[in-house]
């Protein structure tokens, strides 16, 4: 096939990770936003012109190891490595499908697999079939995973952790920061590649997202809240023309109930959890592709190495507090799509109050250490877009905020916290005026400085009634 030119980014990875390998770091952690191509075809673009290119330890390791954990991304990976690299032998090692370990060039292989039983031998472990001296690099995706048992095993086989050791880890992953801190640098090292979640968008490469907030009563019954996710898909999403829904529910039962909900309000909508059989799984998502379905709904299902990138609206209906899956869950709408403009978020669950200004915080962070940037929290593009609005009203279940962009709410959310600094100090001045005022009957105090500030937060988001709750 005629080479395919390379993206800049995708060149300075590819240039990045041989430098380290010059510099003895055989470890390598690689962090992309979640959404582009999905990652894991961005990563395959980078890994396919990478492996020619990964020197030899030894002459005889030659061969490349890529692991996944879900059968989605296999055969993904295995299907963008063979297209770049026609003259390479690209097999599976993964259920029923075994590849030949002396004629393959590439093993896509799974981690279940690689630790299961062999067939012939019980007492061997799978993957003791391939030769670990054979091998120059071990690629995983999702590398959060990494640092479980089932991969461990594969690691300390193929010898990629000990000290002298000459075959290139590589790991990728959108969430280096996992939901149970613990650190993936004892095994890939520090991230040594980083693309940020505001440089994709800026550049072009994802889709901006468009983010309201419905902020419900902590004490709403399911079936209320039911109907407050149907309302606002109804009036955010469907009458602004988006057409290609998904939705996160927080368990099997919750989504089934809101999905029939959906549907006894004459919506096309279905929904797939972990009990949905691969067959019924395939149908649902090839129409939810395909546009015959507008919305779907789902339990922690669609979260990772899924290609829906006509995904338009994202409604969380479920509460998490792992920045991981509140980034991943966001990654299924960044993905480009000729049929939009940028994706519709709608969090019914105060996702973005808990975890935003974190996840934000941890892009900062790379930027500054792995990228050596100096950070700007605001971007210039979008300064001077914030005006007042009518991006706030609410009723007496729900407050609702609208932001432009991801850029709009970070400069939000930054004049809010500062007005919000500024009046508890205007507080407590008065408050001390105050005593002085009682101790002194004749003082003149001037005009309340918090009544200004007020004013301020009220001018950030004009407040107007226009959201109703439809009744059972």
């Amino acid at each position: 096939m005629d080479a395919i030119k390379l993206r800049d980014y995708q060149d300075r990875c590819i240039k990045d990770t041989l430098a380290n390998i010059k510099k003895g770091n055989y470890q390598q952690l690689i962090s992309l936003p979640t959404g582009k191509f999905d990652r894991l075809q961005y990563t395959s673009v980078v890994m396919s012109n990478l492996i020619p290119l990964i020197p030899s330890p030894t002459a005889k390791a030659t061969k490349v190891l890529v692991i996944a954990h879900r059968i989605e991304l296999i055969n993904q990976a295995k299907d963008q490595i063979s297209k770049f690299n026609p003259k390479l032998t690209v097999d599976i090692e993964q259920g029923s499908n075994h590849c030949d370990p002396t004629s393959t060039d590439v093993v896509v292989a799974s981690v279940q697999s690689l630790n299961s039983k062999d067939k012939k031998d019980k007492s061997k472990l799978r993957m003791v079939k391939f030769n670990p001296k054979e091998f120059k690099a071990v690629i995983v995706d999702e590398a959060h995973h990494g640092i479980a048992k089932t991969y461990m095993r594969i690691f300390e086989h193929f010898g990629v952790l000990e000290g002298a050791s000459k075959v290139l880890l590589w790991g990728c992953t959108a969430t280096p920061n996992r939901a149970d801190c613990k650190p993936l640098d004892p095994v890939f090292g520090p991230v040594s590649f980083h693309l940020g979640l505001l440089e994709m968008i800026d550049i072009g490469h994802l889709s901006d997202l468009r983010i309201t907030t419905v902020d419900t009563d902590e004490c709403l019954d399911d079936d209320t809240l039911h109907r407050v996710v149907i309302a606002s898909w109804r009036q955010f999403a469907e009458q602004k023309k988006r057409k290609s829904a998904l939705v996160f529910a927080r368990n099997i039962e919750k989504t089934q109930d809101l999905c029939n909900g959906f549907i006894a309000d004459g919506v096309n909508a279905r929904f797939i959890t972990s009990k949905t059989d691969a067959k019924t799984r395939a149908s649902i998502l090839e129409d939810f592709k395909s546009g015959k379905i507008p919305v779907l709904v789902n339990c922690a299902i669609l979260t990772e190495g899924t290609d829906l990138p006509r995904v338009d609206c994202i409604l969380l209906a479920r509460k998490t507090n792992s920045e991981p899956l509140f980034q991943q869950m966001l990654g299924r709408g960044s993905r480009l799509h000729e049929e939009k403009q940028d994706c519709l978020v709608v969090d019914l669950k105060k996702n973005f109050e808990r975890l935003f200004d974190g996840m934000m915080s941890s892009q900062d962070e790379l930027d500054e250490t792995v990228n050596k940037k100096v950070v700007s929290k605001i971007s210039a593009k979008n300064v001077g877009k914030t005006g007042p609005g009518d991006d706030k009203y609410e009723d007496s279940l729900v407050t609702i905020k609208h932001y432009k962009s991801l850029q709009d709410m970070i400069e939000k959310r930054r004049l809010e916290k500062e007005a919000k600094q500024l009046l508890a100090k205007a507080l407590a001045a008065e408050a001390r005026k105050s005593k002085h005022a009682a101790a002194a009957p004749n003082l003149v105090l001037k005009p309340s400085l918090s009544h200004k500030i007020h004013k301020h937060l009220n001018d950030i988001n004009m407040t107007v009634r226009s959201f109703t709750v439809p009744s059972a």
